[in-house]
């Protein structure tokens, strides 16, 4: 046997390789980004090209901090300098397809230079199209077609011609602001009140002429989108009515009450509200039963799902006084058509008969179509007692537990330890 330096000379040097030339950059990936017709790629609000025979297909992009390239199939079919002009192209001259290869000599500055040579109007049309353009090239071969008829027709009357096209509209400069008021009306009126900002703030900001026609109004339908996604929220959270201004983000992992970070993860995906499961949490008093089932409802909310929290006894209270107005049925309807139930304080009191009945009711419209939080102190298995009528109570538990995510926890009141007062007071002496 020989030292664990001979044995690293003998088997594990032969073995090592020389490490890389160039040092580690972190890369971002992007995946699945889709090859639009002018064979360019969008990154960070940039465009890169990629191979002509690409367009329509997906590829995956990795950007590091000075480069940009794209993999398909993971094989590299280009590679660029990155750019942070948002707006822009950068093409490789490799990827055009040949129509485009056949003016790779020429140029936009030397098409407005023959343009200018013909009349200020020529130019002014060969400029419009080129910018219009989202990839100049793309605009050369209309360029050269409205440049050669001087040849046919004259460089007079091509110069006539392209001063009608070339003439600026009829509108006056007092209309355009009673135009523009005119349709922000109209998109107050169709409550696109988003769209309607995004749009005063483009007009306001000279920033956004360098983006295209498309671009500007993906920007103006993402505003719209996003304010409407925040009204919706909005309503969501202030229909679930939640105790605690909790969010799953916000759970304390340290405090020693059994809580699992893998299953609360899992449960924070929401799953488990999409295939109508229910959730049992367990424990004495002050462990965080009720923050943790208001967070789990404000992710459900942020998710797009419904929820209404409800105390045990204020629960039972509403179904009481529906039962005497007469509108039982109706709030049946609204609670079964709620995503997550979060009913909590389970199990403080034992249920009267029609108090039993009524959430047998509320539990049989949910089991299946719907998911409930029961947030209680007793376990499952003291749960017959208190709910009374053996027949009631199996339905009822049935229903809830068979379904269910079960989280126990246990632990000292987080209350208790929290509070910043002393366990005992001081006598007066």
């Amino acid at each position: 046997m020989g030292s664990r330096r001979s044995l690293f000379e003998e088997l594990d040097r032969p073995a090592l390789r020389p490490l890389p030339t160039t040092r580690y950059e972190p890369a971002e990936w992007k995946t699945h980004v889709g090859v639009s017709i002018d064979y360019h790629i969008e990154f960070a609000r940039h465009y890169y090209s990629v191979p002509y025979q690409l367009t329509g297909k997906r590829v995956d992009v990795r950007a590091t901090a000075t480069t940009v390239e794209c993999f398909y199939r993971h094989r590299r079919v280009a590679s660029h300098r990155r750019s942070t002009r948002p707006g822009h192209f950068t093409t490789d001259p490799t990827h055009r397809p040949k129509s485009h290869q056949r003016y790779a000599e020429w140029s936009p500055s030397r098409l407005i230079r023959w343009a200018e040579s013909i009349g200020a109007q020529t130019a002014t049309v060969v400029e419009r199209i080129l910018h219009r353009k989202p990839h100049p090239e793309q605009g050369f071969r209309t360029c050269l077609g409205i440049l050669r008829l001087a040849k046919r027709h004259g460089r007079d009357r091509l110069e006539q011609a392209c001063g009608r096209s070339a003439a600026p509209p009829t509108t006056t400069d007092t209309e355009a602001p009673m135009l523009t008021e005119e349709t922000l009306t109209k998109l107050s009126q169709m409550r696109l009140h988003g769209f309607a900002h995004a749009l005063t703030q483009q007009l306001d900001d000279d920033q956004y002429d360098e983006l295209t026609f498309a671009e500007r109004v993906g920007l103006l339908v993402d505003r719209e989108w996003t304010e409407r996604e925040a009204r919706r929220l909005t309503r969501r959270l202030q229909h679930a009515k939640l105790r605690e201004p909790a969010c799953v983000e916000d759970l304390d992992y340290r405090h020693a009450r059994g809580l699992d970070r893998t299953l609360m993860q899992r449960l924070a995906t929401c799953e488990w509200i999409t295939k109508h499961q229910n959730l049992i949490i367990e424990g004495p008093t002050g462990v965080g039963k009720t923050f943790i089932a208001c967070a789990l409802a404000q992710k459900a909310c942020r998710d797009g799902h419904t929820a209404l929290y409800r105390r045990v006894p204020r629960l039972l209270h509403e179904l009481l006084i529906a039962r005497a107005d007469g509108s039982y049925s109706r709030l049946l309807i609204r609670i079964a058509k709620t995503d997550l139930l979060v009913v909590d304080d389970w199990g403080l009191a034992p249920l009267a008969d029609q108090e039993r009945r009524d959430l047998l009711e509320v539990l049989e419209d949910r089991w299946g179509n719907r998911s409930t939080l029961v947030a209680a102190q007793l376990p499952v298995a003291a749960w017959h007692k208190i709910i009374g009528e053996p027949t009631v109570a199996d339905a009822i538990v049935d229903r809830l537990v068979h379904n269910a995510h079960r989280l126990t926890l246990k632990g000292e009141s987080m209350r208790k330890t929290r509070s910043p007062l002393t366990p005992t007071k001081r006598r007066r002496s």
